[in-house]
């Protein structure tokens, strides 16, 4: 049996989709929760690019000691065109071991040498001390949250630790 039903003018018609009006809401909804966030985001991308960074160094340099003293020869890491944060590399006799390539303009090192040098025992013999390098973003203003310290004892043993590297004199205090 067939049946035809007819629409009643007095029944609403069912809507599918959204409108316009509603489209535009979340639109602008969404531009200024992104707009918010994009600051956030910016200083999370720096502070992961000088962790990485840091840690790469840290890494390189216990590569470094230890070649030192598997091969019981000199070895030493030198930043590339003299600026550590173009990259570095570590070298044995002439051979290089590893390099590291940075990336222009993703982050800073304060008080780095101009080469470490690890004797045959694995110790630092060039410079002599303690050495100890801040890694930061390139920015001026980076918050302490967003630097590390990468500290070298006489020894030859690497850490990193968060905030700009601070003297013994200060720590003191």
């Amino acid at each position: 049996m067939l049946v035809i039903r007819f629409m009643r003018h007095d029944q609403p018609r069912r809507m599918h989709g959204f409108t316009l009006v509603e489209l535009m809401t979340v639109a602008v909804i969404v531009i200024i929760s992104l707009s918010m966030a994009a600051p956030t985001l910016r200083q999370f991308v720096q502070g992961q690019k000088v962790r990485a960074i840091s840690q790469d160094l840290m890494s390189d340099l216990l590569l470094a000691r230890s070649e030192a003293l598997t091969r019981h020869a000199v070895v030493a890491v030198t930043p590339v065109n003299g600026d550590w944060s173009s990259g570095w590399s570590v070298t044995a006799a002439g051979q290089v071991l590893a390099s590291r390539t940075g990336e222009a303009g993703s982050a800073a090192l304060d008080g780095a040498p101009t080469a470490i040098t690890f004797g045959v025992f694995g110790r630092v013999q060039a410079p002599l001390g303690r050495i100890r390098m801040t890694v930061r973003p390139p920015v001026s203003d980076a918050s302490a949250q967003q630097q590390r310290c990468v500290e070298l004892d006489s020894a030859g043993r690497p850490r990193t630790s968060y905030g700009p590297c601070v003297s013994s004199a200060s720590r003191r205090r």
